[in-house]
């Protein structure tokens, strides 16, 4: 019976899930701290100053949560997937903080 809950355990479902958390977090981060700014100017912004590389930093904590519920119902190539995301995600950050 244990079998039936993994079909969906895939790494291509981590990497989704990996990839949308730290949007969604940016997204959130926005509607809280930038409520004055509209989607063009707010991302304007993060671009043009040095918050960028921070803001995917601070987003890929989002990761952790999907982390922790994926190893809570044993999805364990679903949690490779968010870390390789995530890894992408880290090596991008490093590249704009030092550009």
């Amino acid at each position: 019976m244990g079998k039936r809950y993994l079909i969906h355990d895939s790494i291509y479902l981590g990497a989704l899930v990996g990839a949308i958390l730290p949007a969604l977090g940016s997204a959130i981060y926005r509607m809280l701290e930038f409520t004055d700014y509209s989607w063009e100017q707010y991302y304007t912004y993060i671009f043009n100053t040095e918050i960028f590389a921070r803001l995917i930093s601070l987003c890929v904590i989002t990761n952790l949560v999907s982390m922790y519920g994926f190893h809570y119902i044993k999805y364990d190539k679903a949690i490779r997937g968010v870390i390789f995301i995530t890894l992408l995600y880290a090596v991008v950050s490093v590249i704009l903080l030092f550009a």
